[in-house]
């Protein structure tokens, strides 16, 4: 016979092993209270525009300052330009592996699926351009 502590043990975890894993993440977005999908979906790719082109103007900021900087060699340069580039890649791919098929996973490709990817890519987005510009800001 099993102890009681362990069979009121049982009972509590038993139920949470039955349910079904689900992970619907999407981050939070100013869009989120538009009234309709399309509106949303919208309202997204407008806020996806802004933060491409924020991230744009950042990227060209830290490669401006890398060219300009007068305490850095040529050699310098050319390797950090390099670093600069390597680390952007790698970012693209983060995000493009972080807010594609993992979120069509996450949301068995339903009907917020899109949704919650286009937030992704703009929350992403809109992150590595503040963190480029608060990084070579003061340079």
């Amino acid at each position: 016979m099993t102890p009681r502590p362990v069979r009121l043990a049982l009972i509590a975890v038993l139920p949470l092993l039955a349910a079904p894993a689900s992970a619907q993440w999407s981050p939070p977005s100013l869009c989120d209270a538009r009234s309709d999908k399309f509106a949303a979906e919208t309202c997204l790719q407008e806020a996806l525009a802004k933060a491409r082109q924020a991230l744009q103007l950042s990227y060209a900021k830290a490669r401006s300052v890398i060219a300009t900087d007068a305490e850095t060699s040529p050699d310098q340069k050319a390797k950090w330009e390099q670093d600069l580039t390597a680390s952007q890649r790698a970012w693209e791919a983060y995000r493009d592996a972080d807010c594609g098929d993992l979120i069509l996973d996450e949301w068995h490709s339903g009907s917020g699926a899109t949704y919650a990817q286009m937030s992704c890519v703009v929350s992403k987005t809109q992150s590595r351009a503040a963190e480029l510009s608060s990084r070579y800001a003061s340079q």
